[in-house]
């Protein structure tokens, strides 16, 4: 992935430069002019290779091939971590 002022081998790396920089007190304005360049490359990485596509028929098709019973306690477990990220978020403190 690359844009004007980035070059990152995937989006996890893209990721953690755009929060270095968070962390370096970089201006609101020139962080957010970057996440967005990010995402643009992001979105066109992605257009050019398919594999976010890819990966989602791959899941898709893994899933149908699962018995009930498996798919019953998957969705047990989303249930189950929508939950905690819901309080998760309640409990963090919002930024001053």
């Amino acid at each position: 992935m690359a844009g004007d002022w980035h070059r990152a081998q995937h989006p996890a790396a893209l990721i953690q430069s755009l929060q270095d920089e968070a962390d370096q007190a970089t201006d609101p304005a020139s962080l957010d002019r970057r996440q967005r360049a990010a995402a643009a490359a992001d979105r066109r990485c992605d257009a050019e290779s398919g594999l976010r596509a890819a990966l989602a028929a791959a899941r898709t098709a893994f899933l149908r091939q699962q018995p009930g019973t498996t798919l019953t306690r998957l969705e047990g477990v989303w249930h189950v971590r929508q939950q905690a990220l819901r309080r998760a978020a309640w409990q963090v403190p919002s930024p001053r």
